[in-house]
């Protein structure tokens, strides 16, 4: 048959398009792998820009500082232990307490303490006549009556205080004064009032009975001022006064006696 194909001759063709067949699928797979690698790397290159976007990498700029003043060294001295002396102990002696001295010229000196005053008024009257007939058959008399204001201060006379009236032992002191008395009865004249006065004819002049009057009144008013207790109040004011007096002195333990007042 003319159709016919020897065997012998079909198989090296068989076997050439099978050789040819493998080679292409060979160049279709090297070309498959190498644009999967292509691939792959474009891939990469993608995840890695993405992931540079999404954390930006942090710009540092170094800010110049300040320039900062030159110093320039210098040798500090090392301390040097200095060593604290000891305090010595100072001992103060114990003082010895100054005698107080007090004698009768620095008593003296006070003079008349006066310590308490009373105002008091008094009425005075009295009769004064020529004598002879003329005041025998009522004629030739005065007659007075006056009010007569004063003043009456008392004290004590410490001009009359004697070194025996004076004893110190250490802080104490012991004094023997005077006793209260008046000192001062006075009387303003610018303030006596007559209260009555009668004159008969040949009568003398009322001055001369005025100043009997008036000599008469000091010592009403003295007399008043006792019996109110004057002489009392002087000697508790006098006591208080010196008593202060002598603890200014330093003194710490005062005694104050009285003498009996002169009959």
């Amino acid at each position: 048959m003319a159709d016919s194909v020897d065997a012998g001759g079909i198989r090296p063709q068989l076997k050439g398009a099978f050789h040819e067949r493998w080679g292409l699928w060979l160049v279709v797979a090297l070309a498959v792998i190498f644009i999967v690698i292509l691939a792959l790397c474009e891939v990469g290159r993608t995840v890695i820009t993405v992931a540079r976007q999404a954390s930006p990498t942090a710009v540092i700029q170094n800010t110049p500082s300040p320039a900062s003043p030159a110093v320039t060294p210098s040798a500090t001295p090392s301390p040097t232990a200095t060593r604290t002396p000891i305090p010595t102990p100072t001992i103060t002696p114990t003082p010895t307490p100054t005698p107080i001295i007090l004698g009768p010229p620095q008593i003296r000196a006070l003079g008349r303490l006066e310590t308490i005053r009373y105002s008091l008024t008094t009425i005075v009257e009295g009769k004064q006549g020529s004598g002879g007939v003329l005041e025998w058959v009522g004629l030739g008399t005065v007659e007075l009556v006056l009010i007569v204001p004063g003043e009456v201060i008392a004290g004590v006379d410490l001009t009359r205080v004697t070194a025996e009236d004076i004893q110190v032992q250490g802080d104490a002191v012991t004094l023997v004064l005077p006793a209260p008395e008046v000192l001062v009865t006075r009387i303003d004249p610018s303030r006596v009032r007559v209260y009555d006065l009668k004159q008969k004819l040949f009568a003398p002049a009322p001055d001369e009975l005025e100043l009997k009057l008036l000599t008469h009144a000091e010592n009403n008013l003295r007399g008043q001022a006792v019996e109110a207790g004057i002489l009392d109040g002087a000697k508790s004011v006098a006591e208080a006064q010196l008593t202060s007096w002598l603890y200014e002195l330093g003194f710490r333990r005062v005694t104050i006696f009285w003498r009996a007042p002169a009959p």
